[in-house]
């Protein structure tokens, strides 16, 4: 963007300076051709030699005047299309710019509301969880007990997917499930051990 807008300003300058010259041959061209109508006229009824050969002459300079103003035109004309060019490519640059700032934020508002809202939903299976190891430690009966480790084995199981379906490149990102430091080998979070627990086991 600064080597664009560097440009832009050098052809900036180059156009003053052009038109600048243009302005002068103008006005010397303007006044060269008034000189040689006032010349042409002075000489309709007698012209001597050495004002023929100082007409011809002027005549000749405004010849080549005339082929500078022309070149200069057409030199202006090529350096305003670029002009134009670049401008116009610029903006459309910035209007890019502009549209992907605005997609990028779209998505990671999407983004952050889907996290938050995940979020949401593992707290409370979460809460799930801890209510069915409470019951689970404070259960005294052997079936009860093997009940509510197996609830608490399906509800630890369904954390597991939520956690790994809630990652950013799920589903290809990973084929090791994930397992956290409160979770042993069998898949189960293990629970100490009350008294009348450690009486039933033994």
């Amino acid at each position: 963007m600064n080597r664009e807008s560097s440009e832009l300003m050098d052809l900036n300058r180059k156009l003053l300076h052009l038109s600048s010259q243009w302005q002068e041959n103008i006005t010397e061209l303007n006044r060269l051709q008034e000189k040689a109508v006032e010349l042409q006229e002075a000489f309709v009824t007698y012209t001597p030699n050495e004002e023929r050969i100082r007409f011809r002459d002027l005549q000749r300079e405004n010849q080549v005047l005339s082929q500078l103003v022309k070149q200069y035109e057409s030199t202006l004309e090529i350096i305003m299309s670029k002009f134009r060019s670049q401008t116009h490519l610029i903006q459309q640059e910035r209007q890019e710019l502009r549209d992907n700032t605005d997609r990028i934020l779209d998505q990671e508002r999407t983004e952050n509301e889907l996290l938050r809202e995940e979020n949401t939903r593992l707290t409370e299976h979460l809460g799930k969880c801890i209510q069915v190891m409470r019951e689970a430690s404070s259960a005294n009966d052997e079936a009860d007990v093997a009940m509510l480790v197996a609830g608490l084995a399906k509800e630890n199981e369904t954390l597991r997917a939520m956690l790994i379906a809630s990652l950013p490149n799920h589903p290809s990102h990973t084929t090791q499930p994930l397992k956290s430091t409160l979770i042993d080998e069998s898949g189960i979070m293990p629970l100490p051990l009350r008294a009348n627990e450690a009486t039933l086991s033994n």
